[in-house]
């Protein structure tokens, strides 16, 4: 029928197929219009991200576009950090704020490599391309506690070249 089952060594693996429309995943990706893009390093991009979130690894992430540079930043119970590397704007003005979930993030950068064009569509939509994968992050707000931190203090800067 449907279904299909592996056997071995009393372990039992079951499979059904289910019969349904898939998601258009090429409309859902080409209806994304970036409202600026940049040219980055996914290695960079992952260096950076663990450099700040070793205080608040289970927490959020503020991503800060200022023309050439892409700053990192995290604030929790063990202090705050940021890190800032240089990126190459491709379309649009690079600028903002973005808040996104740090574990969230880190698996998709730890999943891809070399040159990347990171955008970011309305709404705070993060996007990723490479030359053979695409990934889509939805932002996140900033919780109040990362709020009120974040203007108590500020915090150390690290620059990359």
């Amino acid at each position: 029928g449907k279904k299909v089952v592996f056997v071995r060594e009393g372990f039992l693996f079951s499979a059904r197929l289910i019969e349904a429309e898939y998601i258009d995943t090429d409309f859902l990706t080409s209806s994304l219009k970036n409202q600026f893009t940049v040219l980055t390093d996914v290695a960079e991009l992952r260096k950076s991200l663990e450099s700040v979130s070793c205080v608040e690894p289970d927490g959020k992430v503020k991503l800060s576009f200022e023309g050439m540079t892409l700053s990192f930043q995290c604030a929790g119970v063990h202090g705050d950090a940021r890190d800032v590397i240089t990126v190459a704007p491709l379309t649009g003005m690079p600028q903002g704020e973005y808040w996104y979930l740090t574990k969230r993030l880190s698996s998709c950068l730890r999943s891809l490599s070399g040159t990347a064009t990171l955008g970011i569509a309305a709404g705070g939509m993060l996007t990723l391309n490479t030359e053979n994968a695409f990934y889509m992050q939805t932002g996140v707000r900033p919780g109040a506690e990362q709020s009120k931190k974040a203007a108590k203090r500020p915090p150390a800067e690290k620059k990359a070249a």
